[in-house]
This record gives C-alpha cells, structure tokens and sequence, in this order.
C-alpha cells in the first residue's frame, strides 16, 4: 500500500480521505498545507504538514485536495507544483462509482460516490466528477473541470477545460460549452456555450 499525500484541508481534502480509506492502493501519510495556520487544524488523527515538509520528500503519491467553483486557479497551480517536484499524482476513483470499460482518464482525476460516467467519454487530467454526477455516452470533460454533484452530463456533449458545473445543473446532449466557463447550480444548459461564458 503506497503512502500518499493530500494537499489541502478543508472539505474537499476530507471527502476524499474517505475514498482514499476505502481503497486498498492508497494510504493517507499526511495532509499538506500551504498557510501556517492551518497546522493547528485536527482531521481525525492523521498529521498535518507544512508543503515546505512534504517537498522534502517527492518520492510520495500526492492528490490535491482543493476543490473549486468559480476559478481553478488554486487546483491548477497545485497540480504544476506537485508535478515538478517529483510526486506521482494518481486517480483517485471511488468503489461506488460506475465507470464503462473504454472510458479514457487524465492523470489525477478524482470520481466520487455514486458518480456514473458512460460508454466512450474522456475526462481530462485533474478534472472532478463528483458524487452522483451523470456523465453519459461519448462526452469529453476538459483538463480542471469541476462537475459538481448531482449534475447530469447527456450524450455526445463536450465541456472545455477550467470549467464549472454546478450540483444539479442539466446540459443537454450534442451540446459545446468552452472553456473557463460557469454553469450555476440548477441551471438547465440546452444550447451551445463559449468560451468564458457564465450562466446562473
């Protein structure tokens, strides 16, 4: 069982701690923050670290943490940093979730409780799908894409990179929404989106 990091401490790092327990590959070493203030934080019993401390060591997994809805700034720049210092980032895909065989995943994605993601989709490197989300057939998530939970995705739809979704949002099939956009939670997406669009 290999020993791994997660970078960050709030509830998206507590969330996926108990994918992490679940699984047989994976155990929590520490949790890392950037902000000296967090190391006084309790998260059960485990350890909390300076990034500073875990730098020291790149030979560890690591996943991030961090989740995001209106910029995945922090998500990203997380994501570059780990990666130069050495840290292998693995997918982290819960036992709960449905995935079809011949779906193609990016490095560091992370799928959640009860999320079902269908026959021929891509979902793009550190991109979340997160619990209960509906990916159906043939849709491509770009790279840092958050679809938040409960979100249904329909057929043959592609969502560019540095995206939102919100928790309970519907996008129609065969529709294109571009990249860094915003989609609210409960929005109903039934025609094409460009690049930077913001919809509530």
């Amino acid at each position: 069982m290999s020993k791994l990091f997660i970078f960050g401490a709030g509830g998206h790092a507590i969330s996926l701690l108990e994918i992490v327990q679940s699984s047989s590959k994976y155990k929590v070493d520490a949790f890392v923050v950037k902000n000296k203030n967090e190391l006084t934080k309790k998260i059960y019993n485990y350890q909390i670290i300076h990034e500073n401390e875990a730098f020291l060591r790149p030979s560890n997994h690591a996943i991030i943490g961090v989740g995001f809805i209106f910029k995945p700034n922090i998500r990203k720049s997380l994501f570059k940093a780990i990666n130069e210092k050495g840290f292998k980032i693995p997918s982290i895909i819960s036992k709960n979730s449905s995935l079809a065989k011949n779906v193609e995943i990016g490095t560091g994605v992370q799928i959640f409780h009860n999320a079902i993601v269908n026959n021929e989709c891509t979902i793009g490197t550190n991109a979340i799908i997160n619990s209960g989300a509906i990916i159906e057939h043939q849709v491509q998530i770009g790279d840092h894409t958050h679809i938040s939970t409960g979100a249904i995705i329909n057929g043959n739809t592609s969502i560019g990179s540095n995206t939102f979704v919100g928790s309970g949002a519907i996008i129609r099939n065969d529709i294109k929404i571009g990249k860094n956009c915003f989609i609210g939670m409960g929005a109903k997406i039934t025609s094409d989106l460009k690049d930077n669009s913001t919809v509530k």
